[in-house]
C-alpha cells in the first residue's frame, strides 16, 4: 500500500507525523520504505537517522539521482543499454531502527554538494519528464519495484510537497492508494482542505487513475489543547466541510472521527523535533494520535497481488531521440497517397515533410523544397507510373537527394524508394532496396527501415 502524507500549507508537522508512523509501522514488523519527494525542501532523514547516519545518508543517492538516472537512459544510447537506474535499491538508505523491524529510507536525493542538487532540483521539470520522457511508465515501473512479491515493502510512505504543483499531482494522485492530509484547524486551512478533497475525489483524477480508488483521511494538525472550546467548534467546522471525505466508510464503519487522529501541538517539538529515539519521553496525546491513525492505515491494508515481473516493461527504457525528418518525394498527380503517408508517419513519431503541408504562404517553394530535402534524415521516393514517367520538378527532387546521399558516410541509409503500386524503378534509384507501399506489410516494413535509419544516425 502506498500513503502520501500531504497538506497545502506547510508548517502542520506533516514530515514529522510521517516519520512518526513510519517507525511505529516497522516497529510492528511491517517493512517500511519513507519516500522524500519534496524536492524543493529536504530533510526527512533529520527524524529518522542520528547524528552518526545523517551525514552519510545525505550524501548517498536519492529520488532525484534516481530520476536523472533514467532521464540518461532515454536519451543516450550506452547509458540505455546499462539503465543503472534499473538498480533502484542502490538509491535507498537502510536504517537500523530495531531488531527485526525494517525501515528504509529513499532521500529527495545526494546532497553532498547541496549547491549542486538544490540547481538539478530546480531544474526538474516534471510536466517535461511526463511528456519527453515516458514518466507515467517510470512510475508505474517504480512502484511495481516497490511493492512486487517477498522482496518488496509492505508500506510505502511518501512525504508530498505542500500546495500543489506536479509532484504533488504524482505523489497523491497517481502513485498513492491512501492520501492523508494534514490540516490545521483555521478557516483557511479548513477550506483550503475542502478543495484538496474535491480535486482527490473528482472525475478527472479518477478518469487519470483508470479507476483506481484513491482513499482520503483527514488528520487535524497542531491542535492547541489549552482552548478546549475554540478547538472543539473548529473540529466541528472540519467535520462538516469534508464530509464524506474525512475518511473511507471502512474506517466510518469501525467508528472512525477525525478526533481520534487529531495530532496535538507539542511545544517541545517546535524546538527539537529531531531524530525520533524509542527511549526518548514522548508526549502521550501525540504517541496515541499516531498510533491511531497507524491503526486506521493498516486497516486499510490489502494483500499485494502485484509480481516482480518485468514482462509489461520488457522494452523498458524506450531511447527517445529527436523526430526523424523524412521528404516525402512524389509527384503531383501522387499527392493523396503521399498525403495518407505523411499522416501515417506522424502518428508513428517520425516527422514528414509534404509540401503542401509544410509550405508556408510567400515561400519561395523551389528554394524551401531543396533546402527540405538536404536538411531531411530520409528521403523517401514515392513511386507510380505517373512519377517515373514524368518530367519536371519532381525528377529535380530525386536529383537533390542523390547529390545529398553521395555526401552520406557508407552505410548511412538515407533513399528509401517507396512503391505506390507495382512499376518499374528507375535505374538511378535502383541501387537502393525499395519497398511496396500496396503490400499487406508494406508500411510495416518502411517503418522498420526508417527505425534502422535511427540507429545508423546512432
Amino acid at each position: 500500500m502506498i500513503v502520501a502524507f500531504h497538506s497545502f500549507k506547510g508548517g502542520v508537522g506533516r514530515s514529522f507525523a510521517l516519520a512518526n508512523v513510519a517507525l511505529t509501522m516497522a516497529r510492528r514488523g511491517r517493512r517500511v520504505l519513507v519516500v522524500d519527494f519534496d524536492l524543493m525542501a529536504p530533510g526527512l532523514e533529520q527524524y529518522l537517522c542520528d547524528d552518526s547516519r545523517r551525514r552519510q545518508v545525505r550524501s548517498s543517492p536519492g529520488l532525484l539521482d534516481l530520476i536523472m538516472a533514467y532521464e540518461r537512459a532515454t536519451t543516450n544510447l550506452e547509458e540505455n543499454r546499462r539503465a543503472e537506474f534499473k538498480n533502484w535499491r542502490s538509491y535507498v538508505c537502510s536504517l537500523a531502527i530495531t531488531t527485526g523491524s525494517r525501515l528504509d529510507l529513499m532521500t529527495c536525493g545526494s546532497r553532498e554538494n547541496f549547491e549542486q542538487y538544490a540547481q538539478s532540483a530546480a531544474r526538474f521539470d516534471a510536466k517535461r519528464f511526463f511528456e519527453t520522457h515516458d514518466g507515467e511508465r517510470f512510475f508505474a515501473w517504480l512502484t511495481t519495484q516497490w511493492l512486487a512479491g517477498e522482496v518488496g515493502y509492505d508500506i510505502v510512505l511518501l512525504d508530498s510537497p505542500s500546495g500543489f504543483d506536479d509532484l504533488v499531482e504524482i505523489a497523491t494522485c497517481q502513485l498513492a492508494d491512501v492520501v492523508v492530509l494534514m490540516s490545521a484547524l483555521n478557516l483557511r486551512n479548513i477550506d483550503l482542505a475542502r478543495e484538496r478533497l474535491y480535486h482527490f475525489h473528482s472525475d478527472a483524477v479518477h478518469h487519470k487513475r483508470c479507476g483506481r480508488p484513491l482513499q482520503t483521511i483527514v488528520v487535524p494538525a497542531n491542535v492547541d489543547r489549552t482552548e478546549r472550546m475554540e478547538v472543539e467548534y473548529a473540529l466541528t467546522q472540519l467535520r462538516e466541510t469534508v464530509g464524506d471525505f474525512a475518511a473511507p466508510l471502512k474506517l466510518v464503519e469501525k467508528g472512525f472521527d477525525i478526533t481520534q487522529v487529531a495530532v496535538p501541538y507539542v511545544r517541545q517539538f517546535a524546538y527539537f523535533s529531531d531524530f525520533l529515539d524509542a527511549d526518548r519521553p514522548v508526549d502521550p496525546d501525540f504517541a496515541a494520535a499516531i498510533d491511531r491513525l497507524s491503526d486506521s492505515l493498516l486497516l486499510l491494508e490489502e494483500p499485494c497481488e502485484i509480481e516482480a515481473s518485468d514482462e509489461p516493461f520488457e522494452d523498458f527504457p524506450r531511447l527517445l531521440r529527436r523526430p526523424l525528418t523524412v521528404f516525402l518525394c512524389h509527384a503531383r498527380e501522387d499527392k493523396p497517397a503521399a498525403r495518407r503517408l505523411h499522416q501515417l508517419l506522424s502518428r508513428d513519431g517520425f516527422k514528414p515533410w509534404l509540401d503542401d503541408i509544410d509550405l508556408l504562404p510567400g515561400q519561395d517553394w523551389k528554394t524551401e523544397i531543396a533546402k527540405a530535402v538536404r536538411g531531411s534524415d530520409v528521403v523517401v521516393v514515392c513511386l507510380s507510373q505517373t512519377s517515373i514517367q514524368k518530367d519536371g520538378f519532381v525528377q529535380r527532387e530525386i536529383g537533390y537527394a542523390l547529390d545529398r546521399a553521395e555526401e552520406k558516410p557508407p552505410g548511412r541509409l538515407y533513399i528509401v524508394p517507396a512503391r505506390l503500386h507495382a512499376c518499374e524503378v528507375p535505374e538511378r534509384l535502383g541501387r537502393w532496396q525499395w519497398v511496396d507501399l500496396f503490400e499487406a506489410d508494406g508500411h510495416q516494413r518502411l517503418v522498420a527501415g526508417l527505425e534502422a535509419a535511427v540507429q545508423s544516425a546512432g
